[in-house]
């Protein structure tokens, strides 16, 4: 097979089975559609390096879809987006790709298999594993498919030897700067959209990658912290806006990290006179009047705080680093800037109690923000959150490790069952929104920031919704 050109395909399957999670169904329907930005840079970097690459996005594809188009395109590699939460629809498209032909190779990346690489490459779909940063393995892989002497030194991937795995260790990329844009040319960019964003089309970057900090419930910080340059961030808006993007939302897990950095693309967004919406998340504890005077001169309408909780002992339990004083006083600096505010809520923390939750719910009204998001904490794996869990006994087993062993449809990830049990949470997670979205003064005051009918409306849309669902909740 030496010499001869490998077609691959890269699949985010479609989501008709993902795992229930633990936000409303009526919240979960209306969260719009982001494109797959791991899938796109994966592509851009082969296609650099000539190969033959296709992008299928399931978001907008069934099943019958995505086969007729592997029948049409004859792959040699089919490359599958696999998160633990799709992952009964990543196995769906890798049985029909071995209905297609039994030769070719199927190829699982993405996070669940990066913290379950030997349980996913046992399974019987699957072929290889890409564990961690999937651009510098998967060509490696394309390049030496047919050679396992040369594969195992390839880092960053995971397969089967006869009856032994082989576990190249983990690939990552130290200059971003160094990775080509993520490729658009194969996507539909007009159907990416997001409920809260202006008119115009939506488009998602990450500036940066990795997380230094440690919040007990996330396993971000598994993965190293490393930037790109100014210029090359700007860069790229450039392209999107070219494009006729009008709406860029920055999906780094904490943006403003490195304060000269987040101001230095501010400053390149404004010498250059780019005009375009941004919206980006960062913590409370990163964010002064500085950055958020720099944010606003360069397009930035919203930032997006996670702030999980109202009481100052269970923001210690997540290990947030913060207090309700600080975040009230950032708030409210931020909204005096004229931003947007979407607020992460968590509700079922360890160590809470009712009052606890009364006293979040209440944090979020008071506050001076456009939208609150509030889930019901869920226990991931390789989390401190997750492990603390399993030996105190509140996690019975390691149940996410049987989940990649045994995939199921009917599983259901567990919540923190301290003081709570799932169907009180429920509850009061519909009691949280309902309190948060249907006060008086928040209709009143979010119906007089309305600058558009486009966003009018988006947003009684919005509100019809949760009305509607929220109304048959009892108090």
């Amino acid at each position: 097979m030496k010499g001869i050109s490998m077609k691959t395909v890269l699949i985010s399957p479609p989501t008709k089975h993902m795992l229930k999670t633990t936000l409303p169904k009526y919240i979960e329907e209306e969260r719009g559609a982001y494109p797959p930005l791991g899938l796109m840079y994966l592509a851009s970097y082969l296609k650099e390096r000539g190969e033959d690459i296709t992008v299928l996005d399931g978001q907008f594809l069934d099943y019958s879809q995505i086969e007729s188009a592997l029948r049409r395109i004859k792959p040699d590699i089919v490359g599958i987006q696999a998160l633990s939460f799709t992952l009964i629809d990543a196995l769906y498209v890798a049985r029909i790709v071995r209905k297609i032909d039994k030769r070719i190779i199927i190829v699982f990346g993405g996070r669940h298999p990066t913290l379950f690489p030997q349980e996913t490459v046992n399974l019987p779909e699957v072929d290889i594993v890409v564990q961690g940063e999937g651009e510098i393995p998967f060509h490696g892989l394309v390049k030496n498919i047919h050679n396992k002497d040369a594969l195992k030194k390839v880092k960053g991937l995971v397969f089967m030897d006869g009856k032994q795995i082989i576990n190249t260790g983990f690939a990552t990329i130290p200059e971003l700067d160094t990775l080509p844009f993520p490729d658009i040319d194969s996507l539909l960019l007009k159907k990416y959209k997001c409920l809260i964003s202006k008119k115009g089309g939506f488009m998602t970057m990450i500036t940066s990658r990795g997380c230094p900090f440690n919040c007990t419930f996330c396993d971000e910080k598994h993965s190293v912290f490393r930037s790109r340059s100014a210029k090359n961030v700007v860069d790229e808006i450039e392209t999107y806006v070219a494009s006729g993007i009008k709406n860029i939302f920055f999906y780094d897990a904490t943006f403003s990290i490195n304060k000269t950095r987040a101001i230095a693309i501010c400053d390149e967004i404004i010498t250059r006179n780019i005009k375009v919406n941004i919206e980006l998340r960062t913590r409370v504890d990163l964010v002064d009047d500085d950055i958020l005077k720099k944010l606003k001169q360069a397009g930035c309408i919203r930032i997006q705080y996670g702030i999980e909780s109202g009481s100052d002992h269970i923001l210690k339990n997540l290990n947030k680093h913060t207090t309700v004083e600080k975040i009230t006083a950032v708030v409210q600096k931020t909204e005096k800037y004229g931003f947007e505010i979407l607020a992460d809520f968590m509700i079922g923390c360890p160590g809470e109690k009712k009052e606890d939750i009364e006293r979040t719910i209440a944090f979020a009204c008071a506050l001076p923000i456009d939208y609150a998001h509030f889930t019901i904490l869920t226990p991931y794996p390789a989390t401190e959150l997750y492990h603390e869990g399993l030996k105190r006994g509140i996690i019975k087993t390691d149940y996410w490790r049987r989940f990649a062993e045994h995939p199921q449809e009917d599983f259901e990830p567990k919540i923190w069952e301290e003081h709570f049990k799932r169907e009180e949470l429920t509850e009061l997670l519909n009691t949280a929104y309902k309190r948060f979205y249907t006060r008086p003064t928040y209709i009143a005051k979010q119906f007089l920031k309305m600058r558009s009918f486009h966003e009018l409306k988006k947003k009684t849309k919005a509100g019809l919704i949760l009305l509607k669902h929220t109304s048959r909740q009892r108090m």
